[in-house]
């Protein structure tokens, strides 16, 4: 029995990388990453390909058919209802800029709504859009949370692109904003996607559960994020209410 879930933490492990990856991840690069035996590793690629969880390419590994199919989670769906949507637009009311649902979609931070504030000038968002999780504050509240593991194999599987001069230049940039937004509870970013965009993002939990992150973003001639962190925190502590138990 002890071997049987040997080879189960293993395998899920590759699976880890599989997915988190940009790109299809050769077998040396998932044997580098693990410390795994090499034909411990090609065991396991060849079970898991087998199964339909992953598939191999001419460049690599990549998620299966299988795995692609049960992504999104019950969760998502749930971030998706019409109780979610309208404290979405309370917190737009409430602090009189855009708020935007970010959920993770491996690799990236994926905006899964958005709701527009009510001024004439303001940041208009479009939901679908996806960037890396170290850069904005939508996202970097994500990868903050994720466990050290998880965001260690990250790390190995993703090379580090910075996005802006605003925003962190390397991957020593972002563990110690890591360490910071672990320890304030939220993050602030200015101009790291968008030029001339300020931002503040917190976890969101079903139960214990991370699953996504809520974001109130704005021009930075007007909006001060520092000055809405305890309305965004209880709005979103309304909202974890309203999602009830994982």
């Amino acid at each position: 029995m002890a071997e049987v879930m040997k080879s189960l933490a293993m395998g899920l492990r590759i699976l880890r990388v599989v997915e988190l990856a940009e790109n299809p991840v050769p077998a040396q690069k998932i044997i580098q990453t693990l410390d795994m035996p090499r034909s411990t590793t090609y065991r396991l690629l060849k079970t898991l390909g087998d199964q339909g969880f992953i598939e191999q390419t001419s460049r690599g590994f990549v998620p299966g058919l299988y795995l692609t199919q049960t992504s999104r989670s019950r969760a998502e769906e749930h971030l998706q209802s019409v109780a979610c949507r309208d404290v979405l637009s309370s917190i737009a009311d409430a602090i009189q800029e855009t708020v935007v649902l970010t959920v993770i979609r491996w690799p990236h931070a994926f905006a899964l709504a958005a709701v527009e504030g009510p001024r004439a000038v303001r940041w208009s968002f479009t939901a679908g859009t996806r960037h890396p999780l170290y850069a904005g504050a939508s996202a970097k509240v994500l990868l903050a949370y994720l466990s050290d593991d998880v965001l260690a194999d990250y790390q190995h599987v993703t090379p580090f692109v910075p996005t802006s001069t605003h925003g962190p230049q390397c991957w020593d940039d972002v563990q110690r904003q890591i360490v910071q937004i672990r320890h304030d509870g939220y993050c602030i970013s200015h101009g790291e996607v968008d030029e001339g965009v300020a931002a503040l993002a917190v976890p969101l939990r079903w139960g214990s559960r991370l699953v996504g992150s809520v974001s109130v973003v704005g021009p930075e001639f007007r909006f001060a994020p520092t000055n809405h962190v305890s309305t965004l925190r209880d709005m979103v502590s309304r909202m974890e209410e309203d999602l009830g138990d994982y």
